[in-house]
């Protein structure tokens, strides 16, 4: 008997003992097969969709902006938690506004061309994409 004949018929005798219950007090009855569990990835919370954002005409020193809060995820559920939004100016500030608001004034807004994005946030932490940058100059 060659080597892989043996290897074969130990693994079938080992079968064949896990299949009848390892010889336990001669019963005959099938042993139950074992389901393995069915894995479950984790759910991700929702993305948030950003916030649609308006920038009227500014008037000398003053820029107001308001906006739509947003009422769902970006997997068209229901947006339940949303916790405020975040307003993104000049690339060098960021001022949080917490729910509810839907308008900001920026006030000694120096002369010149400035840009806003914004994104909003949920309870668990979860930030959107940016909404699209809107400009206005400032004279």
């Amino acid at each position: 008997m060659s080597t892989s004949q043996r290897a074969a018929g130990s693994y079938s005798l080992l079968l064949a003992l896990l299949l009848t219950g390892c010889g336990s007090s001669g019963s005959s009855a099938p042993v139950p097969v074992v389901t393995p569990p069915v894995v479950v990835p984790p759910k991700t919370p929702p993305v948030v969709v950003p916030p649609v954002v308006t920038l009227p005409a500014p008037t000398t020193g003053v820029m107001i902006l308001t906006w739509v809060d947003p009422t769902e995820n970006v997997n068209d559920t229901a947006l339940t938690n949303l916790a405020g939004v975040k307003i993104y100016y000049d690339d060098t500030q960021t001022i949080t506004i917490g729910l509810g608001q839907l308008i900001y004034e920026f006030t000694d807004v120096p002369i010149g061309n400035h840009c806003v994005s914004m994104t909003a946030f949920n309870t668990l932490g979860a930030e959107s994409a940016h909404s699209p940058t809107v400009c206005e100059d400032v004279e």
